[in-house]
């Protein structure tokens, strides 16, 4: 086995789900990830918070941190960046 088949398994930090769920009654929230079109509903699912959109680096032909992936995005959502406030983890 290696670390690629345990990622599936991973959950989000514990306090993550109630934050989010917080957040998203006042903000739209989406996702942009690097995680396959497959394993997004999983992932989603782990976060608990209702999402706005989920956006995936494989629909936009790019992986983050290249700008493609935000242009994809925006034209997506139909906005620009002083549109959205970006958070990350890494």
């Amino acid at each position: 086995e290696t670390i690629y088949n345990r990622i599936p398994t991973w959950g989000p930090h514990p306090d993550v789900p109630e934050g989010l769920a917080k957040l998203a009654r006042e903000i739209p929230l989406v996702t942009l990830t690097n995680s396959m079109l497959a394993q997004i509903p999983s992932n989603v699912a782990k976060l608990g918070a209702p999402f706005h959109a989920v956006l995936t680096a494989e629909e936009a032909g790019a992986y983050k941190p290249h700008f493609k992936a935000f242009e994809y995005m925006f034209d997506t959502l139909g906005c620009g960046p002083e549109d959205i406030t970006h958070v990350s983890s890494s």
